[in-house]
């Protein structure tokens, strides 16, 4: 069963797809949404780790992945990573 999780552009500001590949221009103020099957966060480490079927869309652009990780601090994304067989822009 899949899970949608969306977060605040505020929050992955720093998760923009478009650094990596071209999408269209406006796709920046866009809101960041992120489904996977599972869900892991911990608020004192700032780790939060989506897995399974991971998808994520921002405007136009799409990432899918077996595992995204982010880490935030002070509410914003310092480090992110997608991982697993299939990662795909």
């Amino acid at each position: 069963m899949s899970r949608n999780f969306t977060l605040l552009f505020v929050l992955l500001s720093g998760l923009t797809v478009g650094q990596l590949s071209h999408g269209l221009a406006s796709d920046a103020s866009k809101p960041v949404t992120i489904d996977a099957d599972r869900a892991t966060s911990n608020g004192i480490s700032g780790v939060t780790t989506y897995s399974g079927n991971v998808l994520v869309k921002q405007g136009s652009m799409t990432l899918n992945s077996d595992t995204v990780t982010l880490i935030t601090k002070k509410n914003k994304v310092t480090s992110r990573k997608a991982s697993g067989k299939h990662v795909k822009l």
